[in-house]
């Protein structure tokens, strides 16, 4: 029983190698509008990965963390999920865990589709790593120019940020968020399962109204000083 428990909770994962475009794209069809499994592609090896139980409940209290901090500050914020982004010119695509506008949010109001050869990529990129790591997605976030990318383990979430030599640093802060460090952020998503998922929405809720929004507030005063 222990062995099967701990299988259900590994992320099933297949590469193929010397794929071309086309059978990428012929794979994206044959999916079709499913979640699962999600496709990276990066120079010719395509990785099909059908999430695990643990790693959908970090991806979405992330995304839900996300939401609620913009939300709760009034901040501009389109989420499109695990939205491909592909540029067949780079030769990459991905389908991460969770995709946010921050920035160019407002440019992004209203479109029904993706062409990251006119379109900014996202602001911010959530990858949740279970049982596999993250290299390859890092260096498709990379030629894809994602300012942030958040990567999160069983023990750990980190902030890396794009820097003008297009290489990833790994950063204690956000860029998007620059009142919140990894530690905090993964405090919040670290908490055990063992109660209702809206009741944890909840306390977030209020922590961003009472306690993060006063800080935010305060440190832009002390900065118009």
């Amino acid at each position: 029983m222990a062995s099967a428990t701990r299988q259900k909770a590994r992320d099933a994962r297949i590469d193929l190698l010397d794929v071309s475009w086309s059978g990428f794209k012929r794979m994206l069809k044959v999916r079709g509008e499913r979640r699962s499994p999600r496709i990276w592609y990066l120079d010719g090896r395509l990785t099909l990965v059908s999430p695990s139980m643990p790693h959908e409940r970090s991806a979405r209290r992330l995304g839900i963390f996300v939401m609620e901090v913009s939300t709760g500050l009034e901040m501009p914020c389109t989420p499109i999920g695990a939205t491909t982004l592909s540029r067949d010119d780079l030769n990459v695509a991905v389908e991460g865990d969770e995709n946010f506008y921050l920035a160019h949010a407002e440019q992004m109001v209203g479109k029904t589709g993706l062409d990251l050869n006119v379109d900014p990529p996202p602001d911010l990129a959530i990858e949740v790593v279970v049982t596999h790591g993250a290299k390859r997605a890092m260096e498709i976030y990379r030629r894809l120019g994602v300012p942030e990318v958040w990567v999160c383990s069983r023990s750990r979430l980190r902030f890396f940020r794009l820097g003008e030599d297009r290489a990833y640093t790994e950063t204690p802060l956000s860029v998007a968020f620059p009142f919140l460090s990894s530690a905090e952020v993964f405090s919040w998503i670290n908490q055990p399962h063992s109660v209702i998922e809206s009741h944890w929405v909840l306390r977030l809720r209020a922590w961003v109204r009472d306690e993060l929004a006063p800080r935010v507030r305060g440190e832009e005063r002390r900065d118009g000083e």
